[in-house]
C-alpha cells in the first residue's frame, strides 16, 4: 500500500477527490491501483495529460529506492486509509492522501493550533507564552514551524513538557527556516511530531504553505490566532479554519500595529475574541 500512497503523492496530480474517485472505481481495493490501463483512467475521468504523466512516471518509479532515502532520514509515511491518520483531518474538504512524518501519530489526538505574525511584537510574545504554556496542558499544541508566533508556540509548549506537531511547508530532509533545525529535534525528544505533505527534496516554494495552512487548522479542534497581518499566511488558516468549521479564537491586538490589523479584521467577521486561555476551554465546553 505505501508504493501506490508515495507514487500517488509524489508522481500524479492526483488529490484527495481524484483519489475518491479511483477509490470507488477499484471498489475499495486500492491496491489494484497499478493494474490499470489508460482505458480505466478514462473511465475515472482522468484528463489526458495526467494519464501521461502517471504512466511516463511508472517507468521510471523505483519505490524501494525511495523508501531507503526516506529510511535514511527516519521518515515514515501515513495515508488517508491508515488507522492512525488523524480523524479531523481526514474529514476536510481536501485532506491530503499522504503524509510524511517524524514522531508519532495519533489518530484522535486533541489538538489546539497558535498560529500568528513572524515579526510579532513584545505583546505578541507575552501572549502567545501565556496562551501556549497554559494550553499545552489540555491540547497537543500545533504550529507551522515558523519565525515568530508559532517557533514560540512550540518552545513553549516544550518548555512545559507536552507535545507539540509542526507542520512544514517543505519535506522533512530540511528545514524552513534552517536556524529552527534545533527547534524540529527539540520537538521530537518532547515526544512532538514533524509533519509534511510533501515529498524530500521538496523546496521551499510561496504555493506550499497555503496547502500546509489547511493541514494546521484541519489537523486541530480549533485554532488561535495571536497577532496577523492582513495578507498574511495566518489569514489564510484563519479562513480555512472557518471553511472546515473549525472554532476560531483571537486575541484582540493594538488597533495602531499593522502586526495586528488581520487579527482584528477577524475578529470583525464573528471568530471568538478571547483575552485569557480559560476562554478557549470555556467556549470549548472543556472542564477548567
Amino acid at each position: 500500500m505505501e508504493e501506490i500512497f508515495l507514487f500517488l503523492n509524489k508522481y500524479t496530480n492526483i488529490g484527495y477527490i481524484k483519489f475518491c474517485k479511483i477509490y470507488k472505481y477499484l471498489n475499495g481495493k486500492i491496491g489494484d491501483f497499478f493494474n490499470l490501463d489508460r482505458h480505466d483512467f478514462v473511465n475515472i475521468g482522468i484528463k489526458e495529460k495526467d494519464i501521461n504523466n502517471i504512466f511516463n512516471n511508472l517507468k521510471k518509479y523505483n519505490f524501494e529506492k525511495e523508501k531507503k532515502e526516506l529510511d535514511k532520514y527516519g521518515i515514515k509515511m501515513c495515508n488517508i486509509l491508515d488507522a492512525d491518520y488523524p480523524y479531523l483531518l481526514s474529514n476536510i474538504y481536501d485532506p491530503p492522501i499522504m503524509m510524511y512524518y517524524k514522531g508519532k501519530m495519533i489518530h484522535n489526538e486533541n489538538s489546539l493550533a497558535i498560529v500568528g505574525a513572524r515579526k510579532c511584537s513584545n505583546y505578541g510574545i507575552k501572549v502567545v507564552e501565556e496562551f501556549a504554556g497554559y494550553l499545552s496542558n489540555y491540547f497537543s499544541i500545533v504550529s507551522g514551524f515558523a519565525y515568530g508566533i508559532d517557533s514560540i508556540a512550540h518552545r513553549s509548549a516544550i518548555r512545559n513538557k507536552k507535545r507539540t506537531i509542526a507542520i512544514m511547508g517543505v519535506g522533512l530532509d530540511r528545514y524552513y527556516p534552517e536556524e529552527n533545525k534545533n527547534l524540529a529535534q527539540d520537538i521530537l525528544d518532547n515526544n512532538g511530531l514533524l509533519i509534511s505533505e510533501f515529498p524530500i527534496g521538496t523546496k521551499l516554494l510561496k504555493s506550499n504553505f497555503p496547502r500546509r495552512n489547511r493541514i494546521i487548522s484541519g489537523i486541530s479542534s480549533g485554532v488561535l490566532v495571536i497577532e496577523a497581518g492582513l495578507k498574511s499566511g495566518t489569514f489564510i488558516t484563519a479562513n480555512c479554519a472557518l471553511e472546515q468549521g473549525r472554532d476560531l479564537f483571537v486575541v484582540p491586538g493594538n488597533i495602531y500595529s499593522k502586526e495586528s490589523i488581520g487579527a482584528n479584521e477577524i475578529i470583525k467577521k464573528g471568530a471568538n475574541l478571547v483575552t485569557k486561555p480559560e476562554d478557549i476551554l470555556e467556549i470549548m465546553d472543556m472542564e477548567i
